[in-house]
């Protein structure tokens, strides 16, 4: 295990970006190697990946991979290719932390990884990371119907002070999927959803994760 490598799973490109953006650019410039893997793709991609490698330069992302599997299909694709695919990449960076969108939220694509990655951490594989945790993404997260089992519970807050500007100069790279206020892809929007968490936890900024898996080896 590499213990400062962090794995993010998007579903689509930004969706780090929103739910991790500023602990992206806070574990970079404490040295960690950053991998974010981009899942799916659609005929607008050659746009998005362009934007997508501008975005992770500017939060200091060392590698961005795309799967490709077809956009809005993840919860039809068959899921031995798709968990064994997921779980290749695991075993190809042996990260120490792990990142998955939160599996209550709207998007079927975010839903459908969720539950890939969810098997592929399973301890009784050769490697799995030793912390896994859920983001949440503006526009997905909280939107669905709202029962046990979708709501958003953070259990982890990260301080992004220092790397707040960064997170939303990061979002703006993704130009093709800017937003007007009160539309949930704008700096004011991120800016408001980070002072919130921050005011959670007394920071000036944060961002919120659910912690799945731990383990102390």
């Amino acid at each position: 295990m590499n213990e400062k490598t962090m794995l993010l799973f998007s579903p689509h490109p930004d969706d780090e970006v929103l739910g991790a953006g500023g602990t992206i650019a806070r574990r970079a410039k404490l040295g960690w190697y950053i991998v974010d893997c981009i899942v799916t793709t659609d005929d607008n991609y050659r746009t998005r990946r362009i934007e997508a490698f501008e975005a992770n330069k500017e939060l200091g992302i060392a590698e961005t991979l795309f799967m490709d599997f077809p956009d809005l299909c993840l919860d039809g694709i068959d899921h031995r290719i798709f968990t064994q695919g997921i779980r290749d990449i695991i075993e190809k960076y042996r990260p120490c932390e792990v990142y998955a969108p939160h599996p209550g939220d709207l998007h079927t694509d975010h839903k459908a990884l969720a539950a890939a990655i969810m098997v592929a951490i399973r301890p009784k594989y050769h490697y799995s990371p030793a912390f896994a945790y859920t983001y949440e993404t503006l526009s997905e997260t909280g939107i669905d119907y709202q029962n046990p089992q979708n709501v958003f519970s953070p259990n982890v807050y990260v301080d992004i002070t220092d790397t707040i500007e960064s997170k939303v100069r990061a979002l703006l790279k993704h130009e093709s999927q800017i937003e007007d206020f009160p539309g949930s892809r704008c700096e004011e929007a991120v800016k408001s959803l980070a002072a919130y968490r921050g005011a959670q936890a007394r920071m000036v900024a944060a961002e919120a994760f659910s912690i799945i898996r731990g383990y102390e080896r």
